[in-house]
């Protein structure tokens, strides 16, 4: 069997990227490691949560300046959110207490997000 395309979100893109031929196998596991590498120095700083609800619907339940972005939208009305630890534990509660189905993700830190990138303030 040979596929005509293949995508990837995140990981899956270096999966996607070494099935297609565009990474080796040895590429491939490389920039898997120096990803788990800038993970860990990024482990802490951050979260990601699952909220059941489409992405403009969570973005209007940010708060101004309180550093959460959309990180991913894995489906109409499935949007994953990512940002700092106290902003993202408010969402979650601000959720829950109004019937909206929220969940944290198990990750210390912001994938997908501005926080990605720690600030000097971070260092």
């Amino acid at each position: 069997m040979r596929p005509a395309a293949v995508i990837g979100h995140s990981q899956g893109e270096i999966a996607a990227a070494c099935v297609a031929g565009a990474l080796s196998l040895e590429d491939a596991v490389r920039v898997v490691v120096l990803r788990g590498r800038a993970l860990l120095e990024l482990s802490g700083l951050g979260g990601m949560a699952a909220v059941a609800l489409s992405a403009a619907d969570v973005r209007e339940r940010f708060t101004d300046g309180d550093g959460l972005s959309v990180a991913a939208v894995n489906e109409p009305a499935t949007t994953v959110v990512a940002g700092l630890v106290e902003p993202l534990a408010a969402l979650l509660k601000r959720c829950t207490a109004d019937g909206v189905w929220a969940r944290r993700v198990d990750v210390g830190y912001a994938s997908h997000s501005p926080r990605w990138k720690p600030s000097a303030s971070d260092c």
